[in-house]
């Protein structure tokens, strides 16, 4: 999903493959409705990346390739949590949804984000509430 020489403007390239997605200029494809549970997904998707800036947790440039390349669960010896949900989580569902290809069967990215961001003096509340949300919709769709 993310490749390497991504505009420093995240957006789709022209092959349809997210890079990221900037709040407001994401585009659900018109074969998905907003109020669908695919639209619902991508809108509660946006809402955490628009909290990830918020919190100043999201980096203007991408880390290095082989940083993205990890063979471990989350990347977790060669990104943060966060570079792993702008990078690969974020974009590997936009594409997902985009594609209407099938959602994981189970989302449970709300208790990694409180062991990994809850330990820093960030207010995270809501952020967690959505990613919450966003496990349980996954989890339902399909």
């Amino acid at each position: 999903p993310w490749r390497a020489g991504a505009p420093a403007n995240p957006l789709r390239d022209k092959d349809g493959v997210w890079w990221a997605c900037v709040p407001g200029l994401c585009t659900v494809s018109s074969a998905m409705s907003l109020a669908s549970p695919r639209g619902v997904i991508a809108g509660r998707l946006r809402d955490v990346e628009a909290s990830l800036r918020q919190l100043n947790l999201w980096a203007a440039e991408p880390p290095a390739l082989h940083a993205l390349q990890s063979a471990q669960p989350f990347a977790i010896d060669t990104l943060a949590f966060e570079q792993w949900l702008q990078f690969i989580f974020l974009p590997t569902l936009y594409q997902v949804l985009e594609r209407g290809a099938a959602l994981p069967d189970r989302s449970a990215i709300a208790p990694l984000a409180e062991e990994t961001l809850g330990k820093r003096l960030l207010p995270i509340a809501n952020w967690i509430a959505t990613l919450r949300d966003v496990d349980r919709r996954i989890t339902q769709t399909d």
